[in-house]
């Protein structure tokens, strides 16, 4: 009996390992499938070589006129990047403060359960009542009007989420003893926060940060009532703005040609990968040091 039980097991794990390595492999085939045509499609007109590039360097240096019909998208790739660096640089510094206070300071009670529940709940609300929202409260209620800085706060909220949950999971997850370490040796608790705590937790607030950016450069639905329309550069953050993926649903909607939209995919995709691999690097830099 305990033979054939034993010979049973070994044969259950390795169907248990044949579908792990299975399900691995056609998820890496789906992602290389779809990664390849998106390029050959972004590159060339009908994902066709002899067809002729849909990128070529004019496209990617000149303004847009005629609402996108016509030129380049110099100016929403600027859009793209205000917009961007003004949503990490408010939601970052707060996301990580809130992470801090629900896994150090605050104390186990129903405040911090209730807490905790109402952010997992945010991060599930769809993103197009993220939009709602803003429209009535940052466009309406404050009088912002469809612009940037309208833009910026509807992403903010969206994704603080997201970065309060990653970077309260790095935190709690840092060693114990190393707190206790740094306030037996009279360390006060700002200290210990800022130079052991957020020191040691800094790969996983920053994995969150990127996850969280990625979803807002490729948002739509949370823009679409805010940010406003206009092809031009946005000169204060007040002006109305057209970042990379409105630029594509309202280009799609009104009826531009589809190479088109797949080109500007491929610019949102290797920007994102761009600034993946940038703070990929810094953070390395920073862990050498």
């Amino acid at each position: 009996m305990k033979k054939d039980r034993s010979k049973l097991n070994r044969i259950e794990n390795r169907i248990f390992m044949v579908l792990l390595r299975f399900s691995v492999i056609l998820l890496l085939a789906i992602v290389i499938a779809l990664l390849l045509y998106l390029v050959l499609r972004g590159l060339f007109k009908g994902a066709n070589i002899k067809n002729g590039f849909n990128i070529n360097l004019e496209f990617l240096t000149t303004l847009t006129n005629n609402g996108g019909k016509t030129g380049g998208i110099l100016g929403i790739i600027i859009n793209t990047f205000f917009l961007i660096t003004l949503v990490v640089l408010i939601a970052s510094p707060i996301g990580v403060a809130s992470a801090v206070y629900l896994s150090i300071y605050a104390k186990e009670g129903r405040f911090r359960e209730f807490v905790k529940s109402f952010i997992e709940v945010l991060s599930g609300i769809p993103s197009i009542i993220f939009g709602l929202f803003g429209m009535l409260l940052f466009v309406g209620v404050f009088n912002l009007g469809y612009s940037l800085i309208s833009g910026v706060l509807t992403l903010v909220l969206m994704i603080l989420p997201t970065i309060i949950v990653a970077s309260e999971n790095a935190i709690t997850s840092v060693d114990k003893s190393l707190i206790e370490a740094s306030i037996g040796l009279g360390a006060t608790w700002s200290e210990t926060t800022f130079k052991v705590v957020l020191k040691a937790a800094r790969s996983g607030i920053i994995s969150g940060i990127i996850l969280a950016l990625g979803r807002a450069m490729g948002e739509t639905a949370a823009l679409i009532y805010t940010v406003g329309s206009k092809t031009e550069i946005a000169t204060s953050l007040t002006s109305s703005s057209r970042p990379l993926s409105m630029h594509i649903y309202l280009g799609i909607n009104e009826g531009q040609s589809l190479d088109k939209a797949f080109a500007l995919s491929l610019v949102l995709i290797v920007m994102v990968l761009i600034i993946n691999s940038i703070s990929k690097k810094l953070l390395k830099c920073g862990d050498k040091k």
